[in-house]
């Protein structure tokens, strides 16, 4: 296995475990969003605001918008 500073994101590596002795799970998703509904897909994430913080376990959900030549949010 390849090993690296902690967090750097290699592959193979054990996830961080919290001090807890419970480990996090990152999910990212890619949406490739057309500059005129980039606005639409804004104001929905912004209206959903609460719908999975309850849920067990959960713990952050963002939205980051597209860098500069990219069309895609994570």
């Amino acid at each position: 296995m390849t090993s690296g500073a902690a967090g750097d994101g290699r592959v193979g590596e054990e996830p961080p475990v919290r001090q807890d002795g419970r480990m996090s799970i990152v999910k990212i998703n890619v949406l490739t969003v057309p500059d005129e509904q980039r606005e639409v897909l804004e104001k929905r994430f912004a209206s959903r605001a609460g719908a999975v913080e309850s849920s067990d376990g959960f713990e952050w959900f963002e939205l980051l918008r597209p860098v500069e030549g990219t069309d895609q949010y994570l």
